[in-house]
Order: structure tokens, then sequence, then C-alpha cells
């Protein structure tokens, strides 16, 4: 009995190990390693995941503007995609889809402005920004004039208090309507 009350007493008199990320993460790159996966590969992964995760979603999507503003697209593309990608859920992330949508328009890919766009109005369906481009997109690029019209015949329904916005919206409908007339 006294050995057995002995060995317990020691156990328990042992330290606990708390294994921290870094340690996690050094054991992962072994076992890759050991399996013929890519540890240099995997580095990179991790380092940009806390990286990214020490910057934070709000870095990442200052990071984006600031790059969006100086026309650097394929930057700002990638900041807000890091910041989407690092908090999916975040309650903000309507204004990013549609800053990420603004990125890929001024780089010229029209069809991931729009479902990035779309996912912007996912998330807020009365996002006027991701309407309003989304619009743009059919009207001036796709010349899809029915699904343009469409854009700014439902943002005629927003209260704007603000009369030269309600008249501009009024002349982008009125346009989309005429260019549909026009090849009826």
């Amino acid at each position: 009995m006294e050995y057995m009350r002995n060995q317990t007493n020691e156990s328990e008199m042992l330290p606990k190990r708390n294994i921290g990320l870094l340690q996690k993460s050094l054991i992962l790159l072994i076992v890759i390693a050991l399996v013929g996966g890519s540890a240099a590969g995997m580095w990179v992964s991790v380092s940009n995941y806390l990286r990214n995760r020490a910057i934070g979603w709000e870095g990442l999507a200052e990071r984006g503007d600031e790059a969006l503003m100086t026309g650097d697209y394929t930057m700002a593309i990638e900041h807000y995609r890091k910041a989407i990608d690092l908090e999916p859920a975040h309650p903000q992330n309507a204004s990013i889809y549609a800053q990420l949508g603004t990125a890929y328009y001024y780089a010229g890919d029209m069809q991931s402005a729009l479902y990035a766009f779309q996912q912007a109005l996912n998330l807020e369906p009365n996002h006027w920004g991701a309407l309003y481009s989304t619009g743009v997109i059919y009207h001036y690029h796709l010349k899809d004039y029915r699904q343009a019209a469409a854009v700014w015949q439902r943002m005629m329904e927003f209260e704007w208090n603000d009369t030269e916005i309600e008249s501009h919206i009024a002349e982008l409908l009125q346009d989309a309507e005429e260019n549909l007339q026009q090849i009826r």
C-alpha cells in the first residue's frame, strides 16, 4: 500500500507540460517531413497564418484599403481575401466583399467582381455599394440591361434623403431601360 501511495504522489508531483502553438507547429512539421510532405511549404502556411492572426481582421482590411487606394489591386485582393478567410463570420464581411469586388473591378476581372458583390449582397441585401457596382457591371460591361434595370429599380426603393443620389439612380435606370428598348 505504501508503495502505491508513493507512486501516486510522485506522478501528481510531476509538472504538467502545456504544449504551445509553436511546439505543436514544429511537431506537425516533423510529422509531415517524415511522411514525405513538404515541411517548408507547411512552415510557410503556418507562419502566414500566425502573421495574419497577429495583424487581425481589421489590420488586413486596412491593408486592403491602402492597397486599393494606391492602385495595387492584386495586393488589395490578397488582403481582403485573407481578412475574410481569417474571420469568415465577421459582421463587417459584407463591406469587405464589396471592397474585394471593387478591387477585382479595377483589376479588370468583372466575373470575380460580380461574384464578390453577390457575396456582399448575400450577407447584407441592401448594401448600396455592392448593388450600385453590380448595376454598373451589368450595364456597362456585360450589356445586360435587364439585370442593370432590376438593380437600379431596387435602389430607387431606398430612402436616400439625398436628391442628387436619387436623381443619379433614376438616370441610370432610365438609361438601362432605353438601352433595353433599343435591343428589342
